[in-house]
């Protein structure tokens, strides 16, 4: 009896996503940078902002 011939694509298990578990954590550990660089954008942003403009009253009222 000849031997099969081994499959050109291996078959890896695959999530609901069609990702394989080292894909999805790849993507998610994109995700998260680049939740992190959003948000450290914003602090930076917010922080220019209320120096130049402060949106609550200092001490004097103004």
């Amino acid at each position: 009896m000849a031997e099969q011939p081994a499959p050109a694509v291996s078959h890896q298990k695959l999530n609901r996503t069609g990702l394989t578990d080292e894909e999805a954590k790849a993507f998610h550990a994109m995700f998260q940078r680049g939740g992190q660089i959003f948000f450290a954008i914003c602090l930076i942003a917010h922080f220019i902002l209320w120096s130049w403009m402060p949106w609550y009253p200092g001490p004097t009222g103004g």
